[in-house]
């Protein structure tokens, strides 16, 4: 077992309660009332977990593949609209935002449990390493030390799912960090991932000069040059991950993730 078996079980359980969290348990009428552009929701419900200590490098670090710019406006339109105010680098929520964060913890916890309710003795088991995970996690990859140095919720499902998403930023970081040693742009790396997982609906071909003069496409598809890169990212990935994933039992916490609903889709 390693890092890379654990990681789609990892994402499956994170992204359903997410999207169960925005189709079925969020008050969208929370945001209309607060005066919150509703197309903010989306990011902002991913630094729901993170907000007590929130900064602009967390945001701009949490959503590298978007354009900085937009991040930046985003930024501005929440401190301009009274949601966060600026301490430095810290974004600090205000009283304006707080029913809004409310809701969107409500609803995440909601989804947990209706998932995970009946599965609490595989949470508990899970929930352990799941922590020590993240607490021998690198301290340069600091998106994952502050999933473990933030306030926790109170709830253990809650909880399980924030420090799985955790885990996610700590994968995420460590891809990062691979693909930049590599030269490689945010678009790039995911027009390479797109082909090398075989997807025929994400990330058309980039076919610029650049890419081509390192021989990673050419005539409009990706070369087995790209291909092997790709796979040379997520191994170098993997070993920035291992460290952390070796304190703990991997065989038994993919037992316990793959136990736990829903099922992939």
């Amino acid at each position: 077992m390693n890092p890379a078996a654990l990681a789609p079980e990892i994402d499956r359980l994170v992204w359903a309660v997410n999207f169960r969290a925005r189709d079925h348990e969020v008050d969208l009428a929370i945001l209309e009332k607060a005066g919150m552009d509703p197309g903010a929701f989306g990011t902002l419900n991913n630094l729901v977990p993170f907000v007590d200590v929130l900064t602009e490098e967390f945001v701009l670090r949490r959503y590298l593949y978007r354009p900085p710019e937009v991040l930046k406006a985003f930024i501005e339109d929440m401190v301009d609209g009274g949601f966060f105010s600026k301490d430095g680098d810290r974004l600090r929520p205000t009283d304006r935002v707080q029913p809004i964060l409310g809701e969107l913890n409500t609803a995440v916890r909601n989804s947990a449990r209706y998932f995970w309710i009946d599965h609490r003795d595989t949470v508990e088991a899970a929930a352990g390493p799941v922590r020590r995970i993240l607490e021998a996690s690198p301290e340069r990859y600091g998106l994952a030390q502050a999933a473990i140095s933030g306030p926790k919720p109170d709830d253990l499902f809650h909880r399980f799912h924030y420090r799985l998403s955790g885990l996610r930023l700590l994968r995420n970081e460590a891809h990062v960090e691979a693909w930049k040693r590599y030269d490689l742009t945010p678009a790039e790396i995911e027009m390479l991932t797109a082909a090398w997982g075989g997807s025929e609906t994400q990330a058309p071909v980039v076919m610029t000069d650049r890419l081509e003069e390192r021989g990673l496409v050419a005539d409009g598809t990706v070369t087995a040059a790209g291909l092997k890169l790709r796979q040379t990212i997520e191994d170098e990935t993997n070993v920035g991950v291992v460290s952390a994933f070796a304190t703990v039992d991997q065989d038994s916490l993919y037992a316990a993730l793959v136990s736990l609903p829903p099922e992939t889709p």
